[in-house]
């Protein structure tokens, strides 16, 4: 077990440092100075405490037990220092330090390394220009300014020179990808303690009209799954990959082109294995049964059908993955072109074919297209129990609410129709809360056709549903074009769930719900500067540093906002859009990523 040894910027001797601190026996870290020569430290532990000499340089070793305070003195030849802990974080501090070195937690190598915070986690400076016209520029065309409560401008760096920090230290960090009509995908940072965008790295040189996209943080990465147009027009899917700063195509899981009007269809998606950090890639591939790669110990597998007894559907249309907490499953959930939805679970090794359902046969179509053009279903996994809970709705012309069953024991439990409101589930989204010991699920259903459009909300608990109503008789106008968006969202900040949507006038609405409250709130609105007719959001809860809900909107008029709720009130976090390019069609083209 030895530490990477990469070389970064470090504040002087004794500054601010954030630890994250991973619950092992032993922890690993090391520490440079960039003026100074490398000299070994030591820290013992003795009874209680953890004693030892500290240089300016080079890396220490010091065994940790989880949730126990410990306190660290540490002679730097110059001052003292102090480490405490009560819990996962510790600090050390000389009473005021301004700079500050963040440590990640490897938990592949079980070591910490540190970097200094002016170097963000792709190598680029975060929060220094380098005075370069072209770089300004494209600051200034492409809509990313900030202001103060933004951490400043953002820097739309391409520069590759900068050696690259570690994947494997992404701890507490997202990271944004987004379609630029007509440009590369673009990428940036989200600092989860100061809560703004930063500097992404390099763009891949993906030559798309892009469509749609995802990305995947993992120990040696990222992963990009993008599909759009190629230059002559056809439909295409592409893998891309981030190792040590530099993007490569994974051209052995490139895709031909499609022979169907896909475009508009996600029938793609990422997951990641949550204990071994591997990776499970899922394309529809235009086959009657899913294509799948795995990412493991830096290689990619090949693309293979999923088991033979499992192809039995149409076209695969829709494609979700989710996974279990804690684990290495994940839950695949796709629709295929007759309608179909099916479940199948990988176990973290394989596909488990007694767990293949078909969970109907009717998935609900758009009126207009006459095919399903929203993700009418989704999952989530109870954190508690570790039961996975889907929801969908089934022909609007048949029924009014939706349908759900449970993966429990090895089976599945088809649960009757929630008859919750007036209207045909269209789009669902679900969202568990991600406190340990909770069973708690956030769930949206909302109708988006026939003129009389509805949002229903509830929470599953694990075993009923609490506040399931109508809370709105009227949103948004969508008159059943709604192809391929994302009109509302779910979401979690420390116990409070939280729900965003466009009313009827094209207002942006929220409402929440705590454990305390039988009903959630009554729908108030959200203000959001410029913005027009919300097309599409998409919610990630964040655990730490700060407990809260990372928040993306996209109008009709192409632009991306970010916004954070903590479970009170919310903040803007990109002033005034993230990008004011976004292609102008009905998809989802970005998506976030936080670990």
């Amino acid at each position: 077990m030895q530490p990477s040894g990469a070389v970064y910027m470090a504040p002087k001797a004794c500054q601010a440092l954030d630890l994250a601190v991973h619950p092992s026996r032993e922890v690993w870290g090391q520490h440079h100075f960039s003026s100074q020569g490398e000299k070994d430290s030591k820290l013992e532990a003795v009874g209680d405490k953890i004693v030892g000499t500290m240089q300016l340089s080079g890396e220490w070793r010091a065994p940790m037990i989880w949730g126990t305070l410990i306190w660290l003195s540490l002679l730097l030849g110059l001052s003292g220092c102090r480490f405490d802990t009560s819990g996962p974080q510790l600090q050390l501090t000389d009473g005021g330090a301004s700079d500050r070195t963040h440590v990640f937690w490897d938990a592949a190598n079980e070591h910490l390394q540190f970097f200094d915070s002016r170097v963000d986690a792709d190598g680029l400076s975060s929060d220094v220009g380098d005075g370069d016209a072209k770089a300004n520029d494209a600051k200034a065309n492409d809509g990313d300014v900030g202001d103060g409560g933004d951490g400043g401008a953002v820097n739309d760096m391409t520069s590759d020179t900068t050696p690259a920090l570690d994947q494997s230290l992404l701890v507490n960090v997202g990271r944004l990808v987004f379609a630029e009509d007509g440009l590369l995908p673009k990428l940036r940072r989200w600092d989860s303690a100061g809560l703004s965008w930063l500097a992404g790295p390099v763009s891949p040189n993906a030559a798309l009209d892009l469509r749609w996209v995802q990305t995947q943080l993992h120990d040696d990465g990222e992963v990009l799954l993008l599909k759009g147009f190629d230059p002559d027009g056809e439909e295409r899917t592409e893998v891309w990959q981030l190792t040590g700063g530099s993007w490569a195509e994974v051209s052995a899981l490139r895709q031909e082109p499609s022979n169907d009007d896909l475009w508009q269809i996600r029938d793609m998606a990422l997951g990641r294995e949550e204990e071994s950090g591997d990776l499970l890639l899922v394309v529809g591939a235009q086959a009657k049964a899913p294509r799948f790669a795995t990412f493991s110990n830096g290689q990619w597998s090949s693309l293979e059908r999923l088991p033979a007894a499992v192809s039995d559907g149409d076209v695969v249309w829709w494609v979700e993955l989710v996974a279990r907490p804690r684990s290495d499953e994940l839950m695949l959930l796709y629709s295929d072109k007759a309608d179909d939805l099916f479940a199948l679970r990988w176990d973290g090794q394989a596909w488990e074919e007694s767990s293949h359902m078909k969970l109907t046969n009717d998935l609900n179509r758009n009126e207009d297209t006459d095919v399903v053009s929203t993700r009418a279903f989704d999952g989530a996994y109870e954190g508690d129990s570790g039961d996975l809970f889907v929801a969908f709705g089934r022909n609007g012309g048949k029924e009014l609410g939706f349908h759900s069953a449970i993966w429990s024991g090895g089976a599945w439990k088809l649960r009757p129709l929630e008859g919750v409101y007036g209207g045909h589930t269209y789009f669902v989204d679900l969202e568990a809360d991600p406190r340990p010991g909770s069973d708690n699920i956030a769930a949206v259903f909302v109708d988006l056709g026939g003129g009389s459009e509805r949002l229903a909300v509830g929470t599953w608990d694990g075993e009923s549903w609490v506040g399931l109503k109508e809370y709105d008789s009227q949103i948004y106008d969508y008159d059943d074009d709604a192809h391929g968006d994302f009109p509302s969202a779910v979401g979690w900040a420390d116990g409070t769930a939280v729900c965003v949507y466009g009313d009827e006038g094209g207002t942006l609405k929220w409402l929440s719900w705590t454990q305390s409250s039988s009903d959630w709130t009554p729908p108030s609105e959200l203000p959001v500067l410029n913005m027009g007719k919300l097309e599409s959001v998409l919610m990630h809860s964040q655990v730490s540093p700060q407990s809260g809900v990372v928040t993306l909107l996209s109008d009709d008029s192409q632009r991306l906002f970010g916004v954070f709720f903590d479970g009170e009130q919310w903040q803007r976090t990109g002033v005034p859009a993230l990008t004011s390019q976004l292609p102008s069609n009905n998809t989802l083209p970005f998506d976030l990523d936080l670990r």
